[in-house]
């Protein structure tokens, strides 16, 4: 997961624009985990009744069974003190019964629980057995430069970027904000068409050019997406850093950039290569000031942190979501990145 990769032009106007909304952001509601979790733990410890008690209990009823057969015994003479040593070895026979079954039961507890602590004991043991593949292999030489750059870009997505995407989205319809969305997915079709042919996935080539038909003329240039709609055809998310991936050339070290977030070296490589693929810097910037290369890349870049914060201001919470409980948001932010990046060039 990685935050895109933002300018700080043109915010200024979004920042008051959001001050001045007033909107606030709802507070996040606990999820009432540590509440079942302690209820479960209260009703673990309550105490099952135990053998002792029971074996009380049935000498209470041998006392008063040998009692009313005392009376019985006065009243009704020797016929009635048979038939009171008759009930006095029921009693006594009923009496080991109890306290044989109760010994049984314990003995079931112990296995139960035995049995519960091996399981227990086999599945940490999978755990630690883990395929080293698996395991995140994370290079971070940088880190003392790393996270003096984290903060910085926390500091800019807290108190610039999220106000101004909430002033964006104060101003700006939101049915307004999804059609330049989909305009920007339509006109970055040659990312996808370029690393799709290159990874050899002719398939996902193949639905770029068709998405790009449709949405292109029934979708009035872009800004409506007919093609998944009606035609269930669903872009190809592919990147020149999945191309890297996919000829097998490594991650490289970890880079936390200025404004850019978590990358590596091979994740920079490719973010360079596909933003020569965009159009932004040729057509809306060249097109504008073709005389001026300077004011021409500037005018691209603007238009690129524009499309950057009409997504943005679709969820403005989102990075704050992501690290919300983490002990080390750097770390968490830098694994996840890994993760995600390994998981699209596995696919």
């Amino acid at each position: 997961m990685r935050y895109q990769k933002p300018s700080i032009a043109i915010l200024g106007l979004l920042f008051s624009a959001g001050l001045l909304s007033g909107r606030q952001l709802p507070e996040k509601q606990g999820t009432g985990a540590g509440q079942r979790a302690l209820f479960g733990i209260v009703q673990n410890t309550q105490e099952p009744t135990t053998g002792s008690e029971s074996s009380d209990n049935s000498e209470s009823e041998t006392q008063n069974t040998e009692a009313v057969s005392l009376e019985g015994e006065t009243a009704a003479g020797e016929a009635s003190e048979a038939e009171s040593s008759e009930s006095s070895t029921e009693t006594q026979n009923t009496t080991e019964g109890n306290t044989q079954d109760n010994l049984e039961n314990q003995e079931n507890n112990e296995q139960d629980s035995t049995g519960f602590e091996d399981s227990y004991d086999d599945n940490s043991a999978f755990l630690d057995d883990e395929p080293a593949e698996q395991k995140l292999e994370i290079s971070d030489p940088l880190e003392f430069i790393n996270r003096p750059i984290h903060k910085f870009n926390h500091f800019f997505l807290t108190y610039l970027m999220r106000p101004a995407a909430i002033g964006y989205d104060f101003v700006v319809p939101k049915f307004i904000r999804l059609g330049l969305s989909n305009f920007a997915d339509n006109i970055h079709m040659p990312v996808r068409l370029i690393n799709s042919s290159l990874q050899g996935k002719f398939a996902g080539a193949g639905r770029e050019l068709g998405r790009f038909g449709i949405n292109t003329s029934v979708g009035l240039g872009g800004l409506f997406d007919p093609a998944k709609g009606w035609f269930d055809i669903d872009p190809s998310n592919e990147s020149f850093d999945q191309t890297l991936g996919v000829w097998g050339l490594e991650p490289g070290i970890y880079l936390n950039l200025p404004f850019l977030g978590p990358s590596n070296t091979r994740d920079l490589s490719g973010f360079t290569v596909d933003l020569f693929l965009k159009p932004e810097p040729w057509v809306l910037g060249y097109a504008v000031f073709p005389e001026e290369p300077g004011y021409a890349t500037l005018a691209g870049m603007g238009a690129y942190t524009f499309f950057w914060l009409n997504d943005f201001s679709m969820d403005p919470n989102q990075y704050h979501d992501l690290i919300d409980g983490a002990i080390d948001d750097y770390t968490l932010l830098r694994d996840v990145f890994y993760q995600y990046q390994r998981r699209k060039v596995e696919e």
